[in-house]
């Protein structure tokens, strides 16, 4: 995505993947290596999930990486902090006390990971991807 000082522009365009196939493995790839590298924090009460229309084989998809990390408001503060630590602010998103986002265009497909405490208002995105996995026959040819 273009950016000038820190700021999106008001209009972005990107592409559609053809291959949903590869951009699916791809991001399951960096997923897969995204929760490893966070793995001492990944305690029972914390949730990490790849969402988005890359969780879903087949789904059309821009075919970057959308994670979301649910965790009790306790735990919300240390996990904004590690993450602020390695990622970017997703300039892009909103920043409230219980949902923040950071972004890193350093790998093959852009990556966002978002921060959200469990039971907020903002506590629906895993839930999308959740539905459109339990019913296949919707995500193959249709925009997630």
């Amino acid at each position: 995505s273009s950016r000038e000082t820190g700021q999106k522009n008001q209009m972005e365009f990107f592409t559609i993947e053809r291959d949903t196939a590869a951009a699916h493995n791809v991001a399951e790839a960096l997923f897969a290596s995204t929760k490893n590298g966070f793995s001492a924090m990944l305690t029972s009460d914390v949730e990490m999930l790849h969402i988005g229309a890359t969780s879903t084989p087949g789904c059309i998809t821009k075919g970057n990486l959308d994670i979301v990390v649910r965790v009790p408001a306790a735990r919300f503060h240390d996990w904004k902090q590690v993450l602020s630590e390695r990622f970017a602010n997703n300039t892009g998103s909103a920043s409230i006390s219980t949902f923040t986002a950071f972004e890193d265009d350093s790998h093959k497909v852009h990556l966002v990971i978002q921060i959200v405490v469990i039971g907020s208002d903002l506590d629906f995105f895993h839930k999308f991807s959740e539905a459109m996995r339990s019913n296949p026959t919707q995500s193959p040819s249709t925009t997630c």
